[in-house]
Formats: structure tokens, sequence, C-alpha cells
């Protein structure tokens, strides 16, 4: 039996807007499934949030307490310095990887609240290289970078040196 092509194209035209509310429907589903999975992954991430800014209030407190001394940050800070990663060309340019290396170097006496927030910023740059470049060397250097802050922070606390006005810590 063969089938004139004309016929087939009409049956298939035919059933088109069926298939087009099948789609429709599968989307919608789909869409619906995956805004659950949005809103519980934004709450883990926030959750998330929560625990590093904690831990950071720990560690700095740690740091004011005297349970953390100069030497701790030094070599953090060395070992920081030495495992700096190479530097990418969108966010975490040559210019950041040179201003990380000095920042680096600084004593911990000498870090002024400039340092902790070019620090920051540099940490944030960190995370959006790795989110375009897919490299989780990175997040894991920034999660590194991320304590050596918190330990800057409570050194500067610990001389009395408060942050601007206007500005969070």
């Amino acid at each position: 039996m063969v089938i004139d092509l004309v016929t087939l194209v009409s049956m298939l035209v035919a059933q088109l807007p069926l298939v087009a509310v099948v789609v429709l429907v599968l989307v919608l589903y789909m869409e619906r499934r995956f805004s659950n999975v949005e809103r519980r992954l934004g709450d883990v991430v926030r959750c998330i949030g929560v625990l590093v800014d904690f831990n950071e209030v720990l560690l700095g407190i740690q740091v004011l307490r005297g349970s953390v001394s100069d030497s701790e940050y030094r070599a953090l800070a060395a070992l920081l310095s030495s495992a700096r990663p190479v530097h990418s060309s969108r966010y975490y340019t040559k210019e950041v990887y040179e201003r990380l290396g000095e920042l680096l170097r600084k004593d911990p006496n000498e870090l002024t609240w400039d340092d902790v927030f070019e620090l920051e910023r540099i940490y944030e740059l960190l995370l959006k290289e790795a989110e375009v470049s897919g490299r989780s060397d990175l997040v894991r250097y920034a999660g590194k970078l991320r304590v050596l802050i918190a330990m800057a922070k409570g050194f500067l606390l610990k001389r009395g040196v408060l942050p601007p006005p206007g500005r969070v810590v």
C-alpha cells in the first residue's frame, strides 16, 4: 500500500496542534518542577552564606582573643602567595594577580581596612572568573583567601582600628 506524499503531509499537519499542546504541557510541568528546585537551591545558598559569615566572626573572635597569632597569619599568607592560581583574562587579570601578591606580602600589623576591602574585591573577582571559566581551583583558592580576610579583620579590630563609617564588616 503506497501512501501519497500529500496525504502523509496532511496527516502530520493535522496532528501538529496535538503535538504542540503535549510539548507545551511538558514544558510547563518541567518549569514548575525546576522552580521548586531553584527555590530550594536558593535556600541552600543562603544557608551556606550564613555559615561562612558565622565562621568569619568566630575566626575574628579567635584572633581578638589571641588564639590566632601573627605567625599563623603570615604562614597562611605565604601559602596563598606561593599557591596563587595562574591569572586568566576576564576578571582575574594579571593586574589583579600582582595586586594580590602585594597584599599577601603585607605584615598583619601594616594592614588597613582598604587592604581588606581590596582582598574582598579580589575574592569576588576570583569567584566570577571561576564561574565563567569553570575553574574549580579558583573556588578552592578563594575559600582559603576568605579565611585570610577574616583573620585580617580580626587583627585590625585587635589593634583597635574600626572600619570606616558606613562600611559593613
